[in-house]
């Protein structure tokens, strides 16, 4: 390919692309996933944040926005404005008889996205989840029972335009009726697990992901953390800014030093909006064991050894599990055959789909 004539076959708008955000790192994987099946054809991906060209392995002409920064979490602004911005390039590249992809930022209760998007246009994974708490106050309202509506409009009108979905996980696939689940496949966020036995000495007792966004039940998580500090287990936090004495904060980080302070950590908490989150396989990957909150119910994969179930509405309960887990000699359970056994006719579903989808 000749990078001073940068001609493109497909379109890919994600609203995030950066690899130290979830919806960055999912958006990737799809992408790498896709170059693995079509090696040959030739990719224009486009963010906000930067823009590349893209062939197989190489990458060509990497342009970053000006005014470029590291955040962790979006403002209103990236969240809900900047999709529809996606959607009008999406238009400009269908009049170019460009073939399209729209990437990420996709839960299923968009159902504006997947109305507006061109014809033909493939849609990366799809997100969400189903709330089954109580309704207190106008956010748990609207999860509890305008999202599942707009869920519904999104699933028949998955019907009319023919879609073919994409689910990151297996969350709404209890939400879908039986006829259309035919139309999907599940679980694409758990190609990224490879579980493997880990030896090396663990440096810290837990990482704490610190992020400032609304349905991580960061008040429960960041009061366990504090005391366990209190009593003198090694704490290391990174992400949004928080001053705990005697903790050690790292603020936010690439990926790769994430993926180390992960490989030196023994337990994590998993926040309870999204159980199979980039965040939960990386620590998987990294050996480390995961507290989760015990509503969220895992139903596939994993040796129940090294997922612990806590309750996050039960502070003192918890406290009293965590420190007895922390009482234990600390031993990661391998499961290499385990998963390879259980996960293989999901991954050849998932192959079949992709080797059909463009």
């Amino acid at each position: 390919m000749n990078s001073n004539n940068f001609f493109y076959d497909y379109f890919v708008f994600c609203s995030d692309l950066e690899d130290y955000r979830g919806e960055g790192l999912l958006a990737n994987k799809y992408i790498k996933t896709l170059i693995k099946f079509y090696p040959n054809i030739i990719f224009k991906c486009y963010s906000p944040s930067f823009s590349f060209y893209i062939k197989g392995n190489s990458i060509y002409n990497l342009q970053k926005s000006l005014g470029y920064k590291k955040i962790i979490n979006f403002k209103y602004f990236s969240q809900y404005i900047i999709p529809f911005f996606g959607i009008s390039l999406l238009w400009l590249n269908f009049f170019k008889n460009k073939k399209l992809l729209y990437i990420n930022f996709l839960p299923l209760w968009n159902f504006f996205i997947f109305c507006l998007c061109p014809p033909r246009t493939i849609f990366g994974p799809i997100t969400g989840s189903i709330y089954k708490g109580e309704i207190k106050n106008l956010h748990t309202f609207i999860r509890k029972i305008i999202l599942p509506f707009l869920c519904k409009l999104s699933i028949r009108l998955q019907s009319f335009r023919s879609f073919n979905f994409c689910y990151s996980t297996d969350l709404l696939q209890n939400f879908l009726t039986e006829n259309k689940s035919n139309h999907n496949i599940f679980n694409f966020q758990i190609r990224g697990i490879k579980p493997s036995l880990f030896k090396e000495k663990k440096k810290y007792d837990f990482l704490i992901y610190h992020r400032k966004y609304f349905g991580k039940n960061n008040e429960f998580i960041l009061k366990i953390a504090e005391f366990l500090i209190k009593k003198k287990y090694k704490v290391v936090i990174v992400g949004d800014q928080i001053c705990f004495p005697k903790s050690i904060f790292f603020g936010t980080v690439t990926r790769k030093r994430m993926l180390n302070l992960l490989k030196a950590a023994k337990y994590v908490f998993n926040p309870p909006d999204n159980f199979y989150s980039m965040f939960f396989i990386d620590s998987y990957n990294s050996g480390v064991k995961i507290f989760y909150d015990i509503n969220q119910k895992p139903k596939i994969f994993f040796v129940k050894k090294n997922l612990i179930p806590i309750n996050f509405h039960d502070e003192e309960n918890t406290k009293k599990k965590i420190i007895r887990e922390l009482r234990k000699k600390f031993y990661f359970y391998n499961e290499i055959n385990f998963f390879k056994k259980k996960f293989f006719n999901t991954e050849a579903k998932q192959n079949l789909y992709f080797k059909s989808l463009l």
